[in-house]
């Protein structure tokens, strides 16, 4: 399952582009006709663009239509996300996250999302899209809430439930 950030926070031109690179990336990893693969979107609410398919290209086509805004319910998408892999038969299940790292209006923290994933055996992979300027290891970076975040929260969640984190710039 592939969760992709369509929050108001992935509105920057950058931002929503290097997502949708990283997902085209993600993509290159496929088996076509073999790994199936879903895309989902959230601000506040979580949402099936592409129900599972063994055609990564519905997945490259539907991210064009991917419009930020809104809050962000990052931990309660990653919950439902799990939730929705672990009903999949097939024994290799994972969610892999695209997203800035901020989160505004989840109900859940990131260590009940870790709990949650890790007792229905759903590794998280995060990939978190961060303007240069903030990248960790950067001369230039400067911190902030979404590096924060990245580094404390989705990196322990991540980890947690046996997936893991890579920071990605913006170009």
């Amino acid at each position: 399952t592939i969760l992709f950030d369509s929050s108001g926070s992935m509105r920057q031109p950058r931002q929503l582009e290097a997502g949708r690179s990283v997902v085209k990336h993600v993509l290159s990893w496929i088996k076509p006709n073999v790994d199936e693969v879903s895309l989902y979107s959230f601000d506040r609410e979580l949402r099936q663009e592409v129900d599972f398919t063994k055609d990564p290209d519905e997945i490259r086509d539907a991210l064009g239509g991917l419009e930020p805004m809104g809050a962000t319910s990052l931990y309660d998408a990653v919950a439902e996300a799990a939730r929705e892999s672990a009903l999949r038969p097939s024994p290799r299940r994972a969610v892999i996250v695209v997203t800035d790292g901020i989160d505004t209006s989840s109900t859940m923290t990131a260590a009940e999302v870790s709990s949650l994933a890790s007792s229905i055996d759903v590794p998280v992979y995060v990939i978190a899209v961060v303007n240069p300027i903030d990248h960790p290891g950067t001369e230039t970076a400067v911190g902030g809430k979404a590096q924060e975040q990245v580094q404390t929260n989705l990196t322990s969640l991540a980890e947690w439930t046996g997936g893991g984190t890579t920071i990605a710039s913006a170009p």
